[in-house]
């Protein structure tokens, strides 16, 4: 038998409610730690060593979103925790490298802290490189060929300044006419646009903490590690008939289910879409589904940590996102097949009629 290459991607349920698709058989039980929901081996055709195959384990982190990130403590006790899994995979399944996805790298510093946890001998990426890359594709996208204008026509508003939030404020400021920016700290808010936003940029550059300054905006990007609801129908009433496009990076969706449907009854004129969605289409989940994900199509942090065992990088990239990593990272996709999915709203296909009334 062919020898293998095993790798985990780590993600933490985006609320309690995931047990019933995850572990059912564990509802209500506070161990284990966490499952390994099931495993995804990686055509050997598509990676860099053919001759062996690529296992992905998917391991499911038993903390809610608000579990990992509701407190200070809560973070420190999540370091800890997801420290104890990655051992525990090495131990058990011989894992040789590790993608945090979910809440995990915004607990964790990007990964930074958990360098001193990692089982020696085996590699540690965020996957954010990927999902802040084609997030900054998402929204040219949604400019040029949705709402039929180039970017320097437009504004958007980026709420958040985390991973994704800094890779994807330069750019914004670089290609579109405006750029709102929202987080929650006015003084790092300051600080960032002067050491993030070149200088001939800065002046296009509105900060705030303020979300009811979205209503100035033509595309709205969230990318949060917030676990709550954000965006809601009361915010949005300001914007009057003026559409609004939503790319919700964020996971949990800083637009949450029952949010939308009170902005979808009221307000036709706004539409949010699923950020960083990737179609995987040389790809077997086999048993894993995830709700609100289309079939066919993953969550692009998945992606990268697939693409980053079967290319056998080796090598950490946690913290801050490299753009020379960002740029392979887009490179990888060509030869693994992988596309930016089609646009999904809660993994249901958006109609075509809906970007119509959008261009008005």
């Amino acid at each position: 038998m062919a020898k293998a290459y095993r790798s985990a991607i780590l993600a933490n349920m985006r609320t309690k409610a995931d047990e019933k698709f995850v572990c059912p058989e564990l509802i209500g039980k506070n161990d284990p730690l966490f499952v390994t929901w099931g495993t995804i081996v990686v055509p050997s055709q598509l990676t860099r060593v053919p001759d062996e195959s690529t296992e992905i384990d998917i391991a499911i982190v038993r903390r809610s979103g608000e579990e990992m990130a509701g407190s200070l403590s809560a973070m420190r006790t999540s370091k800890e925790l997801v420290g104890q899994v990655m051992r525990g995979l090495r131990e058990t399944r011989g894992i040789n490298s590790f993608t945090i996805t979910s809440l995990i790298p915004s607990v964790t510093r990007g990964g930074i802290d958990l360098l001193e946890e990692i089982p020696a001998e085996c590699s540690l990426t965020h996957g954010d490189s990927l999902a802040s890359a084609i997030a900054r594709e998402q929204a040219a996208i949604i400019a040029r060929h949705y709402l039929g204008k180039p970017e320097r026509q437009l504004t958007i508003a980026l709420v958040g300044t985390g991973l994704i939030g800094s890779y994807l404020a330069p750019r914004f400021a670089q290609n579109f006419g405006r750029l709102i920016l929202i987080a929650r700290s006015m003084n790092k808010l300051g600080h960032f646009v002067k050491s993030s936003i070149s200088t001939e940029c800065q002046p296009k550059v509105s900060v705030g903490v303020d979300l009811g300054m979205i209503a100035e905006a033509d595309i709205v990007v969230t990318a949060t590690s917030s676990t709550a609801t954000l965006l809601t129908r009361e915010i949005l009433a300001s914007r009057g008939d003026k559409p609004l496009f939503i790319l919700d990076v964020s996971v949990p969706p800083n637009v949450g289910p029952a949010s939308w449907t009170e902005i979808e009854k009221t307000m036709p004129n706004v539409l949010r879409v699923d950020g960083s969605i990737v179609s995987i289409p040389d790809i077997d989940m086999n048993t894993v589904k995830i709700a609100g994900v289309a079939e066919g199509t993953i969550f692009s942090c998945w992606a990268e940590g697939m693409m980053h065992a079967g290319e056998r990088e080796g090598q950490n990239h946690v913290g801050s996102i490299d753009p020379d990593y960002a740029k392979r990272v887009l490179r990888w996709m060509q030869r693994y097949a992988f596309q930016i999915a089609p646009p999904t709203n809660f993994g249901q296909i958006v109609p075509p009629n809906v970007f119509k009334r959008l261009r008005g």
